[in-house]
């Protein structure tokens, strides 16, 4: 699985998504942060994490470059700013292959 994250410039925002995945139960999983400022965002700890730097790029050309890097078998695309439950992914991946499809959706909450 790969959870590609677009960012345009609001650090705050991305690290708390990068939390999020960091505190994910399931564990074999990359993480790409795409983004479009040379800005450092703190990545988590963890082995699979790496940033894209794309200047000037607005979110759909980062969400491409992070789809064209991206080597998961499932993708997962999150907006800086959007916090996932620490069973997330591994809902995601045990739903994809129990249903064997090749989309998958789910709710969100605001808060």
């Amino acid at each position: 699985m790969t959870v590609v994250i677009p960012t345009d410039g609001i650090g705050d925002l991305a690290e708390q998504t990068l939390r999020s995945i960091a505190n994910q139960s399931l564990w074999w999983f990359e993480v790409i942060l795409v983004q479009s400022h040379q800005d450092p965002v703190a990545l988590p700890d963890l082995p699979s994490a790496r940033t894209l730097i794309r200047p000037g790029a607005d979110v759909a050309a980062l969400r491409n470059a992070g789809l064209e890097a991206a080597t998961g078998r499932f993708i997962v695309f999150l907006d800086a700013g959007d916090t996932l439950q620490p069973d997330a992914l591994l809902w995601w991946v045990d739903g994809m292959l129990r249903e064997d499809t090749k989309l998958g959706v789910s709710n969100f909450s605001r808060v």
